[in-house]
C-alpha cells in the first residue's frame, strides 16, 4: 500500500465516523453530546475486535483513535456552529428591536 492510498484510507475513516456521529447526533434530537461520542468510540472499538477474527487484518489502536477523532472532530464542528447560529439570531433580534 502507497503512502497516499494510506493517506486516503485514514482519511476516509475519519470523515465515516464524521457522518456516524453526526447521525447519532440527530437521533439524540440534538441535545446531548457524550452519547454521540461514546457511541461512535464504542463502534471503532467494536470495528478493531471484529479485526481479531479476520486473517488478512488485524486490530489497531491507531485506527480506533483515528476514528473516534473524526467522531470528536465532527461534535466540535457542530457545538461551533450552534454557537454561532445562536449569536447571528441574537444579533437579528436586537436589530429588529431597534
Amino acid at each position: 500500500m502507497g503512502f497516499w492510498d494510506f493517506i486516503f484510507r485514514k482519511f476516509a475513516h475519519i470523515g465515516e465516523y464524521a457522518i456516524l456521529a453526526l447521525f447519532l447526533f440527530r437521533a439524540f434530537r440534538g441535545r446531548l453530546y457524550f452519547w454521540p461520542g461514546f457511541l461512535s468510540f464504542v463502534y471503532a472499538s467494536t470495528d478493531e475486535l471484529h479485526q481479531l477474527f479476520v486473517p488478512t487484518r488485524g486490530p489497531s489502536l491507531v485506527d480506533m483513535l483515528i476514528d473516534t477523532s473524526g467522531a470528536a472532530i465532527m461534535l466540535i464542528v457542530i457545538k461551533i456552529s450552534e454557537k454561532n447560529s445562536k449569536k447571528v439570531v441574537e444579533k437579528n433580534e436586537q436589530l429588529r428591536k431597534s
